[in-house]
């Protein structure tokens, strides 16, 4: 029989029915859902930006085994490539496939949201707040819409501390497992993933210090959990050393993150953490007039949430501080974000009168939507959010419609921190991973070897085939990433390197190579390079 949830009444509460009070919320989050549905599906159908162009690369493999590899090369565990993988198998390859799981996982994390915190707080309408922030957060949205693994991490983790918060207290077979496979699946996603369990552990550990009555879960059962968390992330380890020796390349990316500045990158983080210890303060000051007590009780919820936040941000921090490991990123912190949204119902939930905890939600979710510039961006370009700035679809097609696109060389240069490496062409993998950015969704028909990748930081050292491939055209293409300003100057700087030999064997000092035309497409721009006749060699 199921454990049944204890009815608490506050004397300055005067609900209305629980039954009445549920059912209207239940379809406010429903009202949220179907609006959040149809405005992220409108979104989903554009242009895949560069990190989704390698998870379509990896996932459109010949087999499994060759799927995995290709997220290997691109620092990633395969977990997520398989299900994507799986899933164009069945439906097809377009942005709307690709991006299928993360859709589901996005549209799910509202309604996991709510459980939980209607589970934690015994309120229908206080669990409505972390549904509705989820569902206009920027990053949410962005997770939610793109073909990365982080909408479904922020889903599985929800659920991983929804089930910690009771494994405390009842370390049930079935929780225990839970707890396990949870823990299992979110570090094969993603290996930053695991860094919920640290913050997890933190709060167990303070509780069985502090409350040892509160704790049932210690000793040989979480020993051998966590014995077997372990046996199942080892067969990672080879993953997980490859992506730890490329660490240095991550600096190119995230700065030296100050410490409480750098908790800017999980939403909401710095707003709960002052909000928790406002509650904290202000129930040491009034003890008798704070709620303590629910279905979990408040301040077992909230600490865990708070311990689920800053622990691993702390870690994150100190790594990236000490060039350890530069993690204090959206990404890498991606698992623990929707703790702080419950920390924040939690923490409202506390509070002793009922006007003070509704208008702090609504004061709160009004602010989420303010603050989110989703109205302005609604009214302005008819989306959600406007972090896709690279339509790789319009370029590719644009430079396939040109006649002679398939008879010369086409330059590549991206934002891929691995195309560094490409110039001495020793690797015959890194050789093809650095193109898959005209080689996935979007592929550009040419011969073999008119695909030229040019190194990132230095886009105007052609590698030795480039050399070659040049050495004879009267024309090339060059497609690359970057804002309008680094666009002309990368097409400037590759102009001269061709225009004074500088490249080396096979070119001319006397070419006389010029701009012929630029257009863009957002961040994505298609230049065409040219030689004058009297210079250009017969191929």
């Amino acid at each position: 029989m199921a454990d049944a949830v204890p009815q608490i009444r506050f004397r300055n509460d005067t609900p209305p029915s629980p039954r009445q009070s549920d059912s209207a919320a239940v379809a406010v989050l429903c009202a949220i859902l179907i609006a959040l549905i149809v405005t992220r599906l409108l979104q989903a159908r554009e242009s895949l930006w560069l990190d989704e162009l390698h998870t379509v690369w990896a996932a459109t493999a010949d087999d499994f085994r060759e799927t995995a590899r290709r997220a290997h090369d691109g620092n990633h565990s395969p977990l997520y490539f398989w299900l994507t993988a799986a899933v164009v198998r069945l439906c097809g390859v377009s942005e709307l496939t690709v991006r299928l799981p993360s859709l589901l996982a996005g549209a799910l994390l509202p309604v996991s949201l709510f459980l939980v915190a209607r589970r934690w707080t015994g309120s229908a309408w206080m669990a409505l707040l972390p549904a509705w922030l989820v569902a206009v957060d920027p990053q949410a949205i962005y997770f939610g819409t793109e073909a990365r693994p982080y909408a479904v991490i922020q889903l599985v983790s929800v659920f991983h501390v929804a089930v910690f918060v009771e494994l405390a207290q009842r370390p049930t077979a079935a929780m225990r497992a839970g707890f396990v496979l949870g823990m299992a699946l979110l570090f094969h996603l993603h290996y930053t993933a695991g860094l919920l369990l640290v913050g997890e552990l933190v709060w167990l550990l303070g509780t069985i210090w502090t409350r040892p009555d509160r704790v049932h879960y210690a000793g040989r059962a979480l020993g051998v959990d966590l014995l077997t968390i372990a046996a199942v992330a080892t067969i990672a380890l080879p993953g997980v050393q490859f992506v730890y020796g490329r660490r240095a390349s991550w600096n190119a990316f995230i700065d030296h993150p100050g410490l409480i500045g750098g908790l800017r990158v999980v939403p909401w983080g710095v707003t709960a953490v002052a909000m928790m210890a406002t509650a904290w303060i202000a129930r040491a000051t009034w003890p008798t007039k704070f709620r303590t007590a629910g279905p979990i009780p408040y301040d077992r919820a909230a600490a865990l949430c708070a311990s689920v936040v800053v622990a691993p941000y702390l870690l994150a921090w100190v790594t990236s501080a000490t060039d350890t490991a530069r993690l204090v990123h959206p990404r890498y912190l991606a698992a623990t974000a929707p703790a702080v949204l419950l920390m924040l119902s939690v923490t409202l939930a506390r509070f002793p009168q009922a006007t003070l905890r509704r208008g702090g939600a609504i004061g709160l979710a009004v602010w989420g939507l303010v603050a989110s510039g989703i109205p302005g961006e609604l009214s302005s370009h008819r989306r959600l959010i406007a972090f896709r700035t690279d339509d790789w679809r319009a370029a590719t097609a644009r430079l396939n419609a040109q006649p002679d696109h398939a008879l010369v060389p086409v330059l590549l240069s991206s934002l891929l921190i691995e195309s560094d490496h490409v110039a001495a062409r020793t690797d015959a993998r890194l050789d093809a991973y650095v193109r898959f950015p005209l080689n996935s969704l979007y592929r550009v028909t040419l011969p073999p070897g008119h695909l030229i990748a040019l190194p990132r930081s230095a886009p105007w050292q052609l590698p030795a085939d480039g050399r070659r491939q040049l050495g004879t055209a009267n024309a090339a293409w060059l497609v690359v990433q970057a804002d309008s300003h680094g666009a002309d100057a990368i097409a400037v700087a590759v102009r001269s390197a061709l225009a004074s030999g500088a490249p080396g064997p096979g070119i001319s000092a006397a070419n006389d190579w010029s701009i012929a035309t630029k257009e863009s497409f957002g961040t994505v721009h298609l230049v065409r390079l040219t030689r004058s006749s009297a210079f250009a060699q017969p191929r």
